[in-house]
């Protein structure tokens, strides 16, 4: 297999639509990740107000629009396909799109940080469900998992339902798994040029996922009460968390395609 092929195989088909779809998939993925960070975002000017209440307001206003356009076209790139996994994906945008508007009427801890589950749930189907025989693509595959894990228990850390250190484990359980054979991967001379590259930014979206935490946990420890400072570093570890996330999906796929 040349790495061209490898490369057209390799990529991620979201939500595991047919091959003639997949130049819009990109589109979806990136226009959930901005949907994300506007929820971050909005999560955080509400809880610490920054530049008073009409800014936060409008803030929630843009998310809500962002999301309901977004889900809209998801809905509707899916609904193409008569694929059982494109059916979940659309059951799993409307769950999404029924807890933000719970979550809107409440505001509530367990409300806000459902949302925020739901939110993500519908990037678990990014992986191809084929059968890896190999352990590379497996760990990548439970990193992947562990990582889904991770981002449920850190909504339910900011939103103070549970405490850090579940978070923390998960957190560095999920690194390990996706870290060790990315590593191995970017060491071998046999892998192609296609699955180094994803094994490369897996590495680096883990690493600075892994500073932006250590430097969060250090501004807890030192009672830093900077809000714009605390807004801008949960915001980037929220980010770059929906990004690693993408990273190991890649890669756990094209460990599997290869």
């Amino acid at each position: 297999m040349s790495d061209s092929d490898a490369s057209a195989n390799g990529s991620i088909r979201f939500m595991s639509v047919s091959h003639h779809q997949n130049g819009g998939s990109w589109w979806l993925v990136s226009a959930s990740v901005i949907s994300i960070l506007s929820g971050a975002a909005t999560t955080g000017l509400l809880r610490a107000p920054i530049g008073g209440p009409a800014v936060a307001s409008a803030t929630l206003t843009a998310h809500m629009i962002i999301g309901v356009a977004t889900a809209s076209v998801a809905v509707w790139y899916l609904a193409r396909s008569r694929k059982t996994r494109a059916q979940v994906a659309i059951a799993l945008v409307a769950a999404a799109v029924v807890s933000g508007w719970s979550a809107s009427r409440s505001f509530t801890p367990f409300a806000v940080a459902g949302h925020a589950i739901a939110a993500f749930a519908p990037l678990a189907l990014l992986v191809d469900n084929t059968r890896a025989l190999a352990w590379p693509p497996r760990a990548a595959r439970v990193g992947f998992v562990l990582l889904l894990l991770q981002v449920a228990l850190a909504a339910l850390v900011r939103h103070r339902v549970i405490g850090l250190t579940s978070h923390v484990l998960v957190g560095g359980l999920a690194a390990t798994a996706v870290l060790v054979p990315a590593v191995a991967v970017t060491q071998g001379d046999e892998a192609l040029v296609v699955v180094k590259r994803a094994a490369r930014w897996a590495i680096a979206a883990l690493l600075v996922q892994a500073f932006l935490g250590a430097s969060l946990l250090l501004m807890v420890a030192a009672g830093t009460d900077n809000v714009p400072m605390w807004a801008a570093a949960i915001n980037a570890h929220v980010l770059v968390g929906t990004l690693a996330l993408l990273a190991a999906a890649a890669l756990s796929y094209v460990l599997a395609a290869g």
